[in-house]
């Protein structure tokens, strides 16, 4: 049995999604940026693009803070178009389709020959992670029983840091819905 290469459906979220990462190779979108700039209800993201992350096309990751995030995957190219009329220029890493009138963008080739190989440059100790810009939030927040009223569209991303931070600062902090377009942070203990 030979199983077909999956192709997301023109329109689609994960049609889309690949898309948007021909022309931003090196970007990511947050869960709120696919849900502001696609349409897309928030609580099926994972699951519309899944297929397209089983297949390589996308990367599903989290930032410092925690927060899943999408990149682009290592079989986007696959998407690119082929046959008569199709130009790939390596130089400038692009793909041109006289056809379909499209360019997208194709990955530069490394020529190994061309590299040099060094000896006795030090290795590059793993930087300390950076502060996450959720800190100043929490560190409001002096005393058990205090909490912040937040906009309910971060409530998710509050709560991710709200476990890690809370670990790291020896304190714990829950987040809640409290309304509509509303939700508040607390500190606990």
């Amino acid at each position: 049995m030979t199983i077909k290469p999956y192709t997301p459906q023109a329109g689609s979220l994960p049609s889309q999604v690949v898309g948007f990462f021909a022309n931003n190779r090196d970007e990511y979108l947050t869960l709120e940026d696919i849900s502001d700039k696609f349409s897309a209800a928030r609580g099926s993201i994972h699951t519309n693009l899944r297929m397209a992350v089983d297949a390589g096309l996308l990367v599903r990751d989290r930032d410092l803070d925690g927060d899943y995030i999408y990149k682009r995957g290592p079989r986007a190219t696959a998407l690119a178009p082929k046959g008569p009329g199709v130009n790939i220029d390596a130089a400038h890493s692009t793909i041109t389709s006289k056809a379909a009138g499209v360019t997208r963008y194709a990955p530069k080739m490394l020529d190994i020959d061309t590299l040099v190989v060094d000896d006795d440059v030090p290795f590059m100790q793993r930087q300390p992670a950076q502060a996450s810009k959720w800190t100043p939030l929490f560190e409001k927040l002096k005393k058990r029983g205090q909490s912040v009223a937040i906009p309910g569209h971060c409530k998710a991303a509050l709560a991710a840091a709200a476990r890690k931070l809370g670990k790291q600062m020896g304190k714990e902090f829950r987040v809640a819905t409290t309304g509509p377009g509303e939700a508040r942070v607390w500190r606990v203990s």
